[in-house]
């Protein structure tokens, strides 16, 4: 009998996150059992390669889709943890991968935990992604979002953004402007036995959590309005803020994720990887929080983000970049840069069958494989709970002073943010 898979090559879009997978936990759930969310993973990838199901990696340069076909690794993709383990289902997937499957989930009593590679899915996909197969594992079908995806994202946003709207590109040459930045003070010269991995060479990356209820963090919103800026800059500067203050020095810049599908037709979608960092003052000489507001919108409405990723995949496809090994090593840095994700409020858990109210949920998000002088913050809002998780090399950054900033976040985010303004 024909194999019926084939290979599909990875997209430029998508070995720009490479390097990485996006980890989740959910409990208490009540978590169906795995025959069901096993059946319904095949329903999803036997609809089309379009929703990131039914792949298994082939090599450094392709996918294989197997559709259907996914149905013969169900057996690796869903685990029981096994009685007697004392970690949590997250901590025992990461330290239990199966190499080449992007997909992976296991269950230990009520929790249901997570592990996708990054180069198949971003943030936003990812986030909804669990919730899709329990509903589907109870009988819903597959959602009509996968009806609206573009296999070529990056062409229909470029047309959409610049083709549709030639002024933008005189707005992506006037947002070029310098933003204001502080000198950064000297560091200790390079010492060569001060060299650290450039990727994880194996579990440094460390991650940790925090809830409140969404009234604690308020005065944030409040803050931010009152300077002109949305809730996601504003945890920016509040990730910058905290960080600074428990004794990280950090960069005068930081990164904001953000998500290139507001680019895209009205109606379009794309399944794969479409978000990418932006660069924004976070302190500095004669800082104010209404530049980051200004500097933001100036970027965001011109089309710089999309443009940059675009610059970069012609790039790489004239030059590809070359794959980082466990042997590439970086100088210890100084500062550190503050990253924030903040994909909002995420009503899409809210069909995932608790067994708790929702003060009494967890809701854990992450990431293994961050860059060495990042701090990753991620933050998000379901059932009227406000979360963060914290994601940083632990042979970078001392883990109690991470915890700290966490601390600092929670207990004053509204004092914390007046102090460094």
């Amino acid at each position: 009998m024909a194999d019926p898979s084939r290979l599909v090559p990875i997209a430029g879009i998508d070995r720009l996150l490479g390097g990485s997978r996006i980890r989740q936990s959910f409990s208490p759930l009540d978590v169906p059992p795995l025959e069901l969310l096993g059946d319904a993973l095949v329903r999803l990838a036997a609809h089309g390669p379009h929703t990131r199901a039914g792949f298994v990696k082939a090599d450094d340069e392709h996918w294989r889709y197997l559709g259907a076909g996914i149905a013969e690794r169900l057996p690796e993709i869903f685990r029981v943890v096994p009685e007697g383990t004392a970690e949590s289902a997250q901590d025992w997937l990461a330290a239990h991968l199966v190499d080449d499957l992007p997909l992976q989930f296991a269950v230990k009593g009520d929790e249901l935990a997570t592990a996708f590679d990054h180069v198949l899915l971003d943030a936003p996909l990812a986030s909804s992604l669990p919730t899709i197969l329990v509903t589907m594992a109870g009988g819903a079908p597959v959602p009509a979002l996968f009806d609206t995806v573009t296999e070529r994202p990056v062409t229909r946003a470029l047309w959409n953004t610049f083709g549709r709207h030639p002024g933008n590109a005189l707005a992506l040459v006037r947002s070029r402007g310098s933003a204001p930045v502080a000198a950064l003070p000297a560091g200790p010269a390079e010492n060569e036995d001060d060299r650290i991995p450039l990727v994880d060479p194996g579990h440094l990356t460390h991650r940790l959590h925090r809830t409140c209820d969404v009234g604690q963090m308020a005065g944030v919103r409040e803050w931010g309005a009152a300077h002109g800026l949305g809730i996601s800059p504003t945890m920016l500067l509040l990730a910058a803020a905290a960080t600074e203050q428990a004794g990280i020095p950090i960069e005068p810049q930081g990164d904001l994720v953000v998500d290139l599908r507001r680019y895209l037709p009205k109606g379009v979608t794309t399944g794969g990887n479409f978000i990418t960092g932006v660069s924004v003052p976070v302190w500095g000489e004669g800082f104010e929080p209404p530049m980051l507001g200004g500097r933001l919108s100036a970027i965001l409405d011109s089309g710089r983000p999309l443009a940059a990723v675009a610059a970069r995949l012609l790039r790489a496809r004239r030059r590809p970049p070359a794959t980082p090994t466990s042997t590439d090593s970086v100088a210890r840095p100084v500062r550190a840069r503050t990253s924030v994700s903040n994909p909002g409020v995420l009503s899409i858990y809210e069909a995932l069958p608790w067994k708790v109210p929702p003060a009494e949920r967890r809701v854990v998000h992450g990431t293994d494989g961050i860059a060495p002088n990042a701090i990753g913050w991620i933050s998000s809002t379901d059932a009227g709970q406000f979360r963060v998780s914290v994601s940083f090399r632990a042979d970078v950054f001392d883990p109690e002073l991470v915890d700290r900033a966490a601390t600092l976040m929670f207990s004053d985010p509204a004092g914390v943010l007046d102090a460094m303004v």
